[in-house]
Formats: C-alpha cells, structure tokens, sequence
C-alpha cells in the first residue's frame, strides 16, 4: 500500500507510517508525531487515490478558530474559520500553520488603526505633503469607507508593514516634492519601497491601469504618449483601435475632407 498504518503510541502522540511503490516494494519509513489523520493515501489495493491531510479542525490560530474542512483553494486545502470578531473565513491550511494568516483581516486593520493613532500625536507633522500622502494610504488599503477602497485594500493591495509608522514611510520615500504625490510603479503591486515614488501627474497618468500599450515598428508606448507624439487626441487613438484598425493606422493623420472636417479612415498609404 502507498500508506498503510503499522503502529502507533497508546496516547496518540505519533504513527509509523510505511510507505510504498506500485509494485509493492517498500520505499521508507517515517514517524508522524501529533499530526491526526483525516485521510490516508490509498495505492494499488484501492480503487482511488487522495493525500495525507492534517485535520485542523478544533485549533486556534491567532484570533482564528477552525469550525471545519471546506472546499480546497488552488490544491491547498481550506479550512472554514472564525475570527474573534465574529465574521467566518475560509483560508488555507499552509498558511494557518505558518502563522501567515491570524485573523479574518481585522488584526491587520487595528494595526494600522493604532499606528495612525500613534503617529498622529508623536512626530508632529500631520499637516506635511508626505503626512497627508500617508494618511491617504493607509485609508485605502484598510478603512471600506474610503471613496475608491475597492481600487486598493478592496482588491488585495496590502501595507508594507513597516510603513505602519509614519516616520518609517518618511525615513524610506522622503519628503514629499512639490507637484508630485505618492504612485506604485506596478499598479497590481502593494504598498512598499521598491514598488512607490513621488510622481507627477503625467507619470502618474502614463501609468494608470487603463493606459494601453501599442506597438509600432518595434517601439512600444502607452496611448497617452503617442498622443503627445503624433499630436492625435487620446480619445482618437483608442477609438481607432476599439474598431479594429492596425496599430500602424490607428497612428496615422487624420484624413481630412472639402469642409476640413477629419474623415474616419487613415491617409492612403498610412
């Protein structure tokens, strides 16, 4: 059998397990200690076959109390649990016993709940460019109240937990310049050093989530800034293309008629 239980302690504190091949020859043998078995492995002499799953079911992690299995998470298995707040969570077994999750998303919010709290009345610049560009990403990443959350901490952005102390953020990113506020280079990517910087708005709107990229003789730039080269409006650009014209057409000059007024087709030979 692939797992076939030998023995274990009277208490239960551990088993021998034997592990084998297909064809019946013994591969190892290991001792599991305080792991109870919900399922065992099945091999030639069953008609399926399923993995070796620690049952969690009972035990606390953090402010997290498993109720029961649930249904597994990308081949992991989850585990349905409740939180000492009272909301129920499904999350996955690795990261309870890893101590990677400790709470249904509560703690994580009181943490920076008190961490503004406490930066608000130590350093003395709440009224500073860079206070206020903190305050804002703290907001987005934890209070649902904040307009556009779900842009944010509504879709998994997290909080570099450093930067939970204000003086950690200014001490990283630096005073805030002037014309320029905070921006994350990856717009999927967290909060975090390596991930923000001071922008100016055209950065900042060169790097919006919606800003298309097109190619064009081996040259790739978003819209926006073929735009600014080839002096046709955003709007145009994106119309053409949402129509279905090539790259190289959708950036060619307007076709313009009699009256001057522009055409919907490219120059010929664009």
């Amino acid at each position: 059998m692939l797992g076939e239980l030998l023995g274990g302690h009277p208490d239960g504190a551990g088993w021998m397990l034997l592990a084998a091949s297909s064809d019946q020859s013994v591969l190892s043998i290991s001792l599991m200690v305080h792991l109870p078995i919900v399922k065992l492995a099945h091999g030639p002499y069953s008609e399926g076959m399923s993995a070796v799953v620690v049952d969690l079911t009972g035990q606390r992690f953090g402010r997290l109390l498993v109720i029961s299995r649930s249904a597994n998470i990308r081949n992991e298995a989850g585990w349905l649990c409740r939180c000492d707040c009272g909301k129920e969570k499904i999350i996955r077994g690795y990261h309870l016993r890893r101590g990677l999750t400790q709470s249904c998303g509560c703690l994580h919010k009181e943490r920076i709940s008190a961490a503004s709290r406490e930066a608000n009345t130590t350093h003395g610049m709440s009224k500073t460019p860079a206070y206020r560009s903190w305050r804002s990403m703290m907001n987005r990443c934890a209070n649902p109240k904040t307009p556009g959350f779900h842009y944010y901490g509504g879709r998994g952005i997290k909080l570099y937990a450093r930067w939970l102390k204000f003086e950690n953020f200014l001490a990283d990113m630096g005073p805030r310049p002037p014309g320029t506020s905070l921006d994350r280079k990856d717009n999927d990517g967290d909060y975090e050093p390596n991930n923000c910087r001071w922008a100016t708005p055209k950065e900042q709107r060169n790097n919006c989530r919606d800003c298309r990229i097109v190619t064009v003789n081996g040259i790739s730039k978003n819209v926006r800034q073929w735009s600014e080269q080839t002096g046709l409006l955003h709007g145009t650009i994106l119309n053409r293309l949402r129509r279905g014209w090539s790259p190289e057409a959708a950036l060619s000059p307007l076709r313009r008629g009699r009256a001057g007024r522009p055409l919907g087709r490219p120059l010929k030979g664009s």
